[in-house]
């Protein structure tokens, strides 16, 4: 098989005098880097794309930046640049690296990768690629590891970029402690900064410890307002919570229907996909939930029972025999 380079496509064409054989021409996309020979190596148990090649010196990367003049290559060094992997086999770049050196001042530096993502030896189309896997939110970092041969520390390191670089730092901030304030109704957050007015003590003063008395700290219905008003998401999550709590007091089916109809409606009109998904439960267990107007079973007892059933399978470190187990719960049950 015969290569003939092609600067300017930085890419290879190949001629092959067998015609069993069919070759794909593609595009690099690596500026600069001029493919020589390209081999599959055996590395451990797999087969690996080795695509070896040199990077073209640019007229800036030739002057010294300490006196001006023009520099030399020097050395040369091999290096493995991790690449996409194809068709679920792991690709490498070898690459032949100058070291330039000013024949003046004696000034040496290394050649510049300009695909290089961070001073890490993998290229930037790996670390994109990566990124696309990290958005689908349905793959392991595990996963992501097994299928592009990069190491599962430097994947947390784009990942963490990757959500820092989509984060709104100043509205996050603003939400930071407003889950209280958030989940509770109008009238506790009244009561709250009611209690504040009276310097109502939540913490007493201790000398043993350093501790300072705490009082309760007011202002929360005006955070919510703040919130709300910055928000039209939390608009509706202050109107649901409204209808929630006046449909869970109805004593008639027929007005907890429309109550519940309204709430749907509120949901479908967001457009956002957790309103959607809370649209869709209301609407799956509709029935259930209108029949609490006229019969008001709770769940607590159920909850109670599982509770100590799990209580006392921690106390006893689990029990090996099943049929034992079952009357330790009716002699407990009985009280």
């Amino acid at each position: 098989m015969n290569y003939n380079v092609n600067n300017n496509k930085c890419q290879i064409a190949c001629n092959c005098d067998n015609n069993n054989v069919n070759y794909l021409v593609i595009p690099s996309t690596l500026e600069r880097f001029v493919n020589t020979k390209t081999k599959i190596e055996r590395q451990g148990n797999r087969d690996i794309y080795c695509f070896y090649g040199l990077i073209e010196l640019s007229e800036s990367e030739l002057i010294c930046s300490c006196c001006g003049n023009k520099m030399h290559k020097n050395k040369s060094y091999d290096v493995i640049v991790k690449h996409i992997p194809i068709g679920g086999i792991y690709s490498v770049l070898r690459i032949k690296r100058y070291q330039l050196k000013c024949c003046s001042c004696n000034a040496t530096k290394m050649q510049e990768i300009p695909f290089l993502y961070n001073n890490h030896f993998i290229t930037n189309h790996v670390k994109n690629f990566i990124n696309d896997l990290l958005y689908a939110n349905d793959i392991t970092i595990k996963k992501i590891s097994s299928l592009t041969g990069v190491n599962r520390n430097l994947i947390k390191e784009i990942d963490k970029e990757r959500l820092i670089s989509e984060g709104k730092t100043e509205e996050a901030r603003r939400f930071k402690r407003t889950k209280f304030i958030l989940t509770s109704n109008q009238s506790t957050l009244e009561r709250k900064d009611k209690e504040a007015e009276e310097g109502k003590t939540i913490g007493k003063e201790s000398n043993l410890f350093n501790l300072k008395e705490q009082k309760t700290k007011g202002g929360k219905t005006d955070r919510l307002n703040e919130l709300v008003d910055s928000n039209t998401l939390f608009l509706a999550i202050e109107l649901i919570k409204d209808i929630l709590a006046e449909a869970y007091h109805c004593d008639d089916e027929e007005e907890m229907s429309k109550l519940i109809f309204d709430i749907m409606e509120l949901c479908e009109e967001t457009g956002n996909k957790h309103f959607l998904w809370f649209r869709n439960l209301l609407y799956n267990h509709f029935d259930g939930i209108v029949s609490h107007a006229t019969i008001k079973v709770s769940s607590g007892k159920i909850e109670g029972i599982n509770n100590k059933i799990k209580t006392l399978r921690r106390q006893a470190y689990g029990y090996p025999d099943d049929e034992y187990f079952f009357l330790k719960l009716i002699d407990m049950s009985r009280n």
